[in-house]
């Protein structure tokens, strides 16, 4: 799963309105988004299973796994506005099929550092098979005349 944000995103809300209640209706304002709209109304749900979770059930939920999924689902609807609509998405959840910090956005740093270096990883495992595979084109198209160049064509 990478790095835990559970921790800090229970900081965050902490700081940022005391409850996740207070913490949603917030956020929905901020975002001029609909009440009744579903990412509203799946950040409401998420945000109180989270607090119940610590209030209800009085768990030390930061040490849960099933519960960071939950946060980090909670803070991705937040980065994304409810979209859920991010390049790497998959990286957020640690999840290997298949970020930024803005003020204001309950995204922990960790989280976002994770998410972003797992896409240049992907990146470069792309960009070297890409290069593998024009070399590979390269040579196939040069039949082993000097410089790559066709048999019948001069340079």
């Amino acid at each position: 799963l990478g790095e835990r944000s559970l921790s800090w995103l229970f900081q965050y809300v902490r700081s940022n309105g005391g409850t996740f209640d207070s913490r949603h209706t917030k956020w929905v304002m901020e975002q001029n988004m609909e009440k009744e709209s579903m990412s509203s109304i799946i950040h409401d749900i998420l945000g109180s299973a989270l607090e119940v979770s610590v209030t209800y059930d009085q768990l030390d939920s930061s040490n849960l796994a099933c519960l960071e999924l939950i946060g980090r689902l909670y803070q991705t609807i937040e980065e994304t506005n409810g979209t859920l609509a991010i390049e790497g998405l998959h990286h957020y959840f640690g999840r290997d099929t298949g970020s930024g910090l803005r003020k204001g956005i309950a995204l922990a740093p960790v989280l976002a550092r994770h998410a972003v270096e797992q896409q240049s990883k992907e990146t470069a495992i792309l960009k070297e098979r890409r290069k593998a595979r024009e070399e590979k084109e390269s040579e196939k198209g040069g039949a082993g005349q000097p410089g790559g160049a066709k048999p019948g064509k001069k340079k």
